[in-house]
């Protein structure tokens, strides 16, 4: 139940199944968290889920990615694409830092290096995006307040052309032209100028050997040439592209920026569910005042009138040491002592939450048999999405399930259960220290099947919500580090 922690987790990466970044294949799973029982199984498949959705946190759409050349800007949002142009003058480090980051989020190799970790790579990415942003977006607003005065008050002169040439860069062979020129202005000594300047603008001092030139007088090096002055406003906002990727980044840093990377958090997101043994201790309600602690004090309520006697509230500090998401379980006990009843509010972070990632109000219903086996009724589909051990025979209700209803359909079972195993008794348990060996042996059974199964490709499918090509894809990567997992 609590695996639905960790099996959000893995959710959460596989959600993010490919986006196709700049050649970036962007991956994600997801997190739920891992706690007892049912309860790691629901936290785990939180945990799982919650990385699959950062890896697939658009699933199948591109989020955000740029292509770039020296003369060019493509970027992508969403469902929209906007490209930019600018002038070579001042652009290449931008166009560096671009470049650097497409190679850097993809899985080959990049700029960089071949061998850098992405998470190193994303941090470099970040600076540069956030220095050449700031600089691109000062020069960028000097250069628009320049043009904007030499459009409104600018004086012309014409101006000779003593030198020039065309260049031609980038994969879509983008031309770039450039002339120098002296003139003098009214008053003060000649000047001497590089300039950007049009194809046409090109052509006409290359032909004619003059072009138009506007100047500022208090500042003649302030200068454009052409019939009119053009508002340049391309490395403004150039750098505030660079600067919202730098920021972009920074929100989803946690996003694996390849299949390598999702594989190897999605088996980190699994080492709960194959630890044979969790640590509980004691929990204050009162220091988990981001759930609703009403869901608890209403469910104690309701499985009271119905016999039912409060044992304790306890934290799973596995869980919290490899997710960083901190819940609390109610243990209550039957009157008989045959059922353990808990329960248990599963609130991702914020960050999750905006990715997708549903916070889970639920709750088991668990009995021990003396043949080994274990009878679960939980509400929490997710944990579903998980294979169980054949020692286990688990049903996973739906969200709007009430815990009336869970009652009377565990209750059901029981009986079928009983005639299926006729020489089979449910063992009672008197307290805290018995409910605790019997999630520990509940747990232990967890541990060993998934030590021996991994995640199969079923399970990827039904947690991510992906293709079949790309869960194949996905559960080789798993697979391959599962193994060295193992090995290690």
């Amino acid at each position: 139940m609590l695996e639905l922690g960790a099996w959000n987790r893995v959710l959460f990466n596989l959600r993010r199944l490919r986006s196709n970044l700049v050649g970036w294949q962007g991956w994600s799973v997801s997190r739920i968290k891992f706690c007892d029982t049912a309860k790691p199984a629901l936290l785990s498949a939180a945990n799982v889920r919650k990385e699959i959705c950062e890896i697939r946190a658009i699933r199948g759409q591109i989020l955000f990615g740029f292509r770039s050349s020296n003369f060019g800007i493509s970027l992508v949002l969403g469902g929209w694409s906007l490209e930019l142009s600018h002038p070579q003058e001042g652009g290449d480090l931008a166009c560096v830092w671009l470049y650097t980051t497409a190679a850097a989020l993809r899985s080959g190799p990049s700029l960089t290096s071949t061998n850098m970790s992405s998470k190193r790579k994303k941090i470099y990415s970040i600076i540069f995006g956030v220095v050449f942003g700031l600089f691109a977006i000062i020069y960028g607003a000097k250069e628009l307040k320049d043009s904007i005065q030499l459009s409104k008050r600018g004086k012309t002169v014409s101006a000779q052309v003593v030198d020039g040439w065309e260049r031609v860069s980038g994969r879509l062979r983008r031309h770039s032209y450039t002339l120098v020129v002296t003139f003098r202005p009214e008053q003060g000594a000649p000047v001497r100028k590089q300039l950007e300047v049009s194809e046409s603008v090109y052509t006409q001092g290359e032909g004619g050997g003059t072009v138009t030139v506007f100047y500022l007088p208090e500042n003649p090096e302030i200068c454009a040439a052409g019939d009119r002055v053009e508002i340049r406003y391309g490395h403004l906002v150039f750098g505030i592209v660079l600067l919202a990727g730098a920021v972009y980044l920074t929100l989803f840093f946690r996003i694996p920026a390849d299949k390598e990377e999702a594989a190897e958090r999605l088996n980190k997101s699994l080492k709960p569910l194959m630890q044979t043994r969790h640590e509980y201790v004691p929990a204050d309600p009162q220091q988990f005042k981001h759930l609703d602690l009403s869901f608890y004090d209403e469910g104690r309520r309701v499985l009271e009138q119905y016999g039912y006697r409060f044992i304790e509230d306890t934290e799973n500090l596995t869980v919290r040491k490899t997710s960083g998401m901190r819940v609390f379980v109610r243990e209550l006990l039957s009157a008989d002592g045959t059922i353990m009843a808990s329960l248990f509010h599963i609130k991702p972070p914020w960050w999750l939450r905006l990715l997708g990632v549903k916070e889970a109000k639920s709750f088991d219903l668990e009995t021990q048999f003396s043949n080994g086996r274990f009878l679960c009724t939980t509400r929490g589909e997710t944990a579903g999405a998980l294979d169980s051990p054949p020692e286990l025979d688990a049903l996973f209700l739906p969200q709007a399930a009430t815990l009336e209803m869970a009652m009377q359909a565990h209750r059901q079972r029981l009986t079928v259960f009983s005639g299926k195993y006729p020489g089979a008794s449910a063992v009672v348990l008197h307290g805290a220290e018995d409910i605790r060996r019997a999630q520990d042996e509940q747990q232990r059974i967890k541990a060993e099947f998934r030590r021996k199964r991994g995640l199969s490709k079923g399970e990827l499918a039904r947690l991510g919500g992906a293709t079949e090509a790309e869960v194949a894809e996905l559960h080789a990567a798993v697979s391959e580090s599962f193994a060295g997992t193992k090995k290690s």
